[in-house]
C-alpha cells in the first residue's frame, strides 16, 4: 500500500519531465553523493596526517646513577620527541617513591615536581633531574636489595603539538635489582602497562 502511494508521487512529480530532465536530476544526485564522499576522505586523510605528523613525546630513559657513592644518588628523565613535528610547551610532573610490599601504591602527582623544559624538534632529547637525599637512600638501600621494596619514579609530561592539541604521556618506572645487587649505575624499567599512556 505504501509503496504503491511513493510510486504515484513519484509518477505523478516526474509526469511532463523530459528525458533529458530526468537524467540532469540522476546525474546531479550522483555528482552530490561524490562530493559528500569526496569530503569525507579529505576529512578522514587530514585526521590520519596529523596522527602520522604529530609529535611524541615520550620517555627515553631514566637513569640512576651515584647509587653505591657516598654523594646523592642522581636520578634523570629523559625526554625524547618520537614524532615527526616539534613538541612545544612542555611540562614534565614528577615524583618518587619507595614501595613496601605488599602495601597499596600511591601514584597520585599531588605535591609533585613540576619543570618547564624546552622545546623539542622531532629526535632531540632533553631532560629533567633531581637529588634523593644519600640518608633516606641508605636507609632504603638495603630492603631495596632485598626485593623488600620497590624504588619508583613516575609522573606525566603535558605538551602540544603543532596542531595546538594538548598532549601527555604519563610514565611509570621502578629500579630492577637482580643477583648481584644494587648497580652504582642504572636505567629503571618501564612498570608494565598500568600508568604508562600517552594520548
Amino acid at each position: 500500500m505504501t509503496s504503491d502511494i511513493f510510486r504515484t508521487i513519484v509518477e505523478k512529480w516526474f509526469d511532463g519531465w523530459s528525458l533529458s530532465d530526468k537524467i540532469a536530476v540522476i546525474a546531479s544526485a550522483v555528482a552530490f553523493l561524490q562530493f559528500l564522499a569526496l569530503i569525507a576522505t579529505v576529512f578522514v586523510m587530514r585526521r590520519t596526517a596529523q596522527r602520522q605528523l604529530r609529535a611524541y613525546a615520550h620517555i627515553d630513559d631514566v637513569v640512576m646513577s651515584e647509587m653505591n657513592s657516598v654523594y646523592d644518588p642522581n636520578i634523570q628523565i629523559i625526554v625524547k620527541n618520537y614524532g615527526q613535528t616539534p613538541a612545544r610547551c612542555i611540562t614534565n610532573t614528577f615524583k618518587h617513591c619507595v614501595l613496601q610490599l605488599p602495601q597499596k601504591p600511591d601514584f597520585s602527582l599531588g605535591g609533585g615536581q613540576v619543570e618547564e623544559l624546552c622545546d623539542l624538534a622531532p629526535t632531540q632529547k632533553t631532560f629533567s633531574t633531581f637529588r634523593y637525599p644519600h640518608p633516606q637512600w641508605q636507609f632504603f638501600k638495603d630492603p631495596i636489595s632485598k626485593k623488600a621494596m620497590i624504588f619508583y619514579v613516575f609522573g606525566r609530561i603535558s605538551y602540544r603539538d603543532v596542531f595546538g592539541r594538548r598532549r601527555k604521556t604519563e610514565y611509570r618506572f621502578r629500579l630492577l635489582v637482580d643477583s648481584t645487587g644494587i648497580k652504582d649505575e642504572s636505567s629503571l624499567v618501564i612498570d608494565g602497562r598500568s600508568g604508562n599512556v600517552t594520548t
